[in-house]
């Protein structure tokens, strides 16, 4: 029998969002102004980042030095909480 079960999602994919991870899951670390980091793949940092106020992005331990340019490029096109209506 097939294991249905999700596979294990980078640590900024919102619990709401059925996207999969793409890449490397700590390519982006995401900052708040607390220093509390949370390291994720580049589409979910980036919807991390638009959901957020007061928040930067720094290359994470996995990533390349464009993967965090990327998530900004990226979450500057999202509205917060883009995947509200997705897969519908």
């Amino acid at each position: 029998m097939a294991d249905l079960a999700m596979p294990e999602r980078c640590s900024a994919a919102h619990e709401s969002d059925p996207t999969p991870c793409l890449g490397v899951p700590d390519a982006v670390t995401v900052v708040d102004a607390g220093g509390t980091e949370v390291d994720g793949c580049v589409p979910h940092a980036a919807r991390l980042f638009a959901e957020l106020c007061d928040v930067r992005l720094t290359t994470g331990p996995g990533g390349r030095d464009q993967d965090a340019t990327a998530a900004l490029r990226a979450a500057l096109e999202l509205p917060p909480s883009v995947w509200v209506g997705e897969g519908r």
